[in-house]
Order: C-alpha cells, then structure tokens, then sequence
C-alpha cells in the first residue's frame, strides 16, 4: 500500500493486492476509511480531537478529489464561528460550473472565479487549495441562511482579515450569479458594531424578522449622567434593552467566578430597570430555538403603541445595527 501525506493513504492507482490488504486492515480496524478513497491509521486518527479529524478529513478528501475547499468547509479551516454546533463539518468542493451530493461530500459550482478566490495551503498531510476568507464569506451568503453568513462576514472585519469595502466590492464583482440578492443582504447588514459572534447572528435575526434596526454597544447614562452599564442592543424608540448573556456573563470571565459574575448580572439589570428600561435576555437555550426573537417582536409590537422613547441625552452608542 502505498501511504501519502502521513498517515493518509489514498486508495485510487492501488493494485488489486493492495486494495485486498486495505480492505483487511479495514476489517481489523488498524485502518478506518474516512472518504471515498481516502483512509487513515486508525490510532492516529482516534488519537486526534474532534477539530483535528474534521481538519484531517476536509483535506485528505479535498486532495483525494484534486479540487478546491468552500463553503462550510472552508469557514471551519479559516476559523470563522458557526450560528450552530457542529460535530462533523460537511465537506465542500468547488468546480466551476454545477453542483451535486455524491456521498457525504456536496460539490458548489463557484463561478465567477476572481483574482484570489483560492489561495494555496499547506498542511501536514500536503497542499491544497481553499477559497479565501473573503470570498468564504460571500459564498456562505448564497449557500447558508444570513445569520451564519453574517456572524462570519463581521468576524472577519473584527479579525481585520478584511474590511466592509472588501466585502462589498467583492460582492460587486459576482452580480448575477444565482442568489446574489442574499449576498447584498449579508454584505450591508455586516459593520463592525457586533463584539460576538453571536451578537451578529441575533442581529441578522432581528432583521429577518422585520424589526427596525437598533442601536449597539450602548452606553447607558442615569440622569445625573454618570454611566452605569453598557448594553448589546437598544431600541431607543421604546426603552427596550436586548442583551445577549453569554457564558462569560452567566459562569464568570476575567477572573470572576459564576457566583460574582451572576451577582453583578443582576445587580446591573437592576439599575437599567430602575431607569426606566425594558431589558430582554437572550440566551443560548432561547436564541436556538427561536422564541427569543418571537418573544421580542411580540414585546416591540406591544410597546411600539406606547411610544415611551429613552432619553436622547442618556444614552451613546457605537452605532446601528444596520
């Protein structure tokens, strides 16, 4: 047998002995398949974390196929967060024209093919090819819903892979490929106001569930104008407060530990709710499966007949969402 790339073998060229001795190694379970002829030694493979069996696989079946990673795929090897946990990521390959599912492998057609949409990596098993963070991105845009594609878009600009301007002259160059408009969508929702991943994904929640924009990273000013918290979203209009408790604000960060940090969650929802502020908690329990947002179209809808805006004086932010 032949063993390429450390403890990857490829089975394709293979004689028939050889085919015979993988296929027992197989049976013993010394070698274990991972791909349409592509195998790997068992015990290194066990031996490796789950991040590292999917990095593993990505690119042994990219290779074993001689085509480029996308999508999903590549948003996992560039690092960017997903809107949902994944234990295995899909593979994803591109060619230039058409799309198909063969196995567990989805192909993308990828045109419009621009100067730098793949770039060469490489890696302990050898070199392949990988769309770039940027046009990652713009290709999650047409192929996923808009809150992976945007919590991806501003955690690229928040890693100062690329900019806003990167991002919209990039989608400037693929008008008319199929689903552009979806492309558009996640490109001018995306800025840098987000300070999470998962901010970004409730944003583009917001959005899709037809609300108006809201302010981000509030900062909120009692009426002797001295500031007493910092919040994730304000609807201003209504004195609606949206925050996103994450596991830093529910089991302690920074030193803190879950006991101190609950206290001081509750301590500063006290003095928001003492100035006169509706304050909404999402979670990561609420935000998956959906009520979060139904609940906070609910509460807007009701407060918007009472029209009972915040101060203009009391409050700063960074900006609106979109």
């Amino acid at each position: 047998m032949t063993q390429v790339g450390g403890p990857v073998i490829y089975s394709r060229g293979m004689s028939r002995s050889d085919h015979q001795r993988l296929s027992s190694a197989v049976r013993r379970g010394t070698i274990a398949r991972i791909g349409a002829g592509v195998y790997v030694d068992a015990g290194v493979y066990r031996g490796m974390n789950k991040k590292e069996q999917n990095r593993l696989r990505i690119i042994a079946v990219a290779r074993a196929r001689g085509m480029p990673v996308v999508g999903r795929a590549a948003a996992f090897l560039h690092g960017f967060p997903f809107e949902f946990r994944m234990e295995a990521i899909p593979v994803e390959l591109g060619r230039r024209k058409g799309a198909d599912k063969t196995g567990a492998v989805l192909t993308r057609g990828t045109a419009p093919e621009l100067p730098g949409h793949f770039i060469d990596r490489a890696s302990p098993w050898g070199g392949f090819r990988v769309s770039s963070a940027l046009r990652t991105t713009l290709d999650i845009a047409r192929w996923h819903p808009l809150p992976e594609a945007v919590g991806m878009m501003e955690d690229g600009i928040n890693r100062r892979l690329f900019t806003p301007a990167d991002l919209r002259r990039e989608a400037g160059h693929m008008k008319g490929v199929h689903a552009i408009a979806a492309i558009g969508q996640a490109v001018a929702l995306s800025n840098t106001c987000s300070e999470s991943p998962r901010e970004s994904h409730l944003k583009a929640c917001l959005f899709r569930a037809g609300l108006p924009a809201p302010l981000q990273q509030v900062e909120i000013r009692n009426e002797m104008r001295d500031a007493i918290a910092r919040v994730d979203f304000l609807f201003e209009h209504i004195s609606m407060v949206i925050e996103y408790d994450g596991q830093g604000k529910r089991h302690g960060q920074d030193g803190w530990s879950p006991e101190l940090a609950l206290r001081h969650e509750i301590q500063r929802h006290e003095r928001l709710s003492r100035e006169g502020l509706l304050v909404f908690r999402v979670d990561s329990t609420n935000y998956l499966d959906g009520s979060a947002v139904r609940k906070i179209k609910e509460i807007h809808e009701s407060a918007s007949r009472l029209y009972r805006p915040f101060p203009a004086t009391r409050y700063s932010a960074k900006g609106r969402a979109w």
